[in-house]
């Protein structure tokens, strides 16, 4: 365990340290336009709370916790660690990538981090909770992700049945002032363990899960390249420039993912893709929600590769 509190020491130390403001840092206060006139409270419609409910839906699934793991438990006695990277396709051209961050120019997140994991034993031998942090490289932005799942069926690696076991895990947002973000999933796996030769397992898997993404404005500066304090009369031009988006319902979304962990002796490697569909029905996944507040979001794919140590 000493070794499980170094690495979220370590964790904690680089996840809060300064970055400069990178390309994919949100600009919230491009997405809903300046004012109509100095003075006056900048216009938030359905299409901005749409468009806005666009970039937090997708943002929310690349920032989501990753599976990258069989349904197999690590026992009551067992401990994992592990680094990961993750890499979420977005919709780069639609308007709220466009506009909501600074200077997207890929269609890919990269979000990298370190997990660990623990078996308890508390009444259930088949659980286990997890913590880790990540980073989303080119922004403030990191998470902080706690996690629990517990096996319902596993052991049987000599019969023609898969281990099955349920997981809940979530991600919370740090380093960015201008929205509030947490990302629920909820899901089940199951997988199958094969032994190749002495040490060398191989443990493909597959699940489904449910994502929830909660979000919430924080106070929003439309005009940021105007400085109140140096206007006549005061603060004039600037004033009523300052907005809150309304609060957007939980947005949901489903993720189908599956991938292969091959384990030799204490260490172990695991990859993983995922689709995540868009809220929309055939076609109509970039409804403009004109008329009421739509999920504008995507489909999206996710590709993710772990590379740790397990005993």
């Amino acid at each position: 365990m000493r070794k499980g509190a170094a690495l979220a020491a370590a964790l904690a130390v680089s996840l809060s340290s300064a970055a400069r403001a990178g390309d994919v840092d949100l600009t919230l206060e491009r997405l809903i336009g300046p004012p109509p006139m100095a003075g006056a409270a900048p216009v938030v419609g359905n299409a901005t709370r749409s468009a806005y409910a666009g970039l937090v839906s997708e943002l929310g699934v690349a920032l989501s916790p990753r599976a990258l793991q069989p349904a197999d438990s690590l026992g009551w006695s067992g401990f994992a660690a592990s680094f990961d990277a993750s890499f979420t396709q977005v919709s780069r051209d639609a308007d709220y990538w466009r506009l909501g961050a600074r200077n997207l120019t890929t269609t890919v997140l990269p979000l990298v981090g370190a997990t660990i994991r623990k078996g308890l034993w508390l009444g259930a031998p088949s659980l286990e909770l997890s913590l880790g942090g990540h980073r989303l490289i080119g922004s403030d932005m990191a998470t902080l992700e706690v996690g629990a799942k517990l096996a319902i069926h596993e052991g049987f690696h000599g019969w023609a049945i898969p281990s099955i076991a349920v997981r809940v895990a979530v991600a919370h947002l740090f380093g960015s002032p201008q929205v509030a973000l947490t990302v629920l999933e909820a899901g089940v796996l199951v997988s199958k363990r094969f032994a190749v030769r002495g040490a060398l397992q191989l443990d493909p898997f597959v699940g489904l899960g449910a994502l929830v993404v909660f979000s919430s404005s924080q106070v929003i500066d439309t005009t940021p390249e105007v400085d109140a304090y140096r206007q006549k009369p005061l603060g004039a031009p600037d004033e009523n420039a300052n907005v809150t988006l309304p609060d957007l319902d939980p947005l949901p979304r489903l993720r189908v993912h599956g991938g292969l962990r091959l384990k030799v002796s204490l260490f172990q490697l695991t990859v993983e893709g995922a689709f995540v569909p868009c809220n929309g029905t055939g076609r109509d996944c970039q409804h403009d929600g004109a008329v009421a507040v739509v999920d504008r979001s995507g489909g999206q794919a996710q590709a993710s590769l772990s590379l740790g140590v397990v005993y």
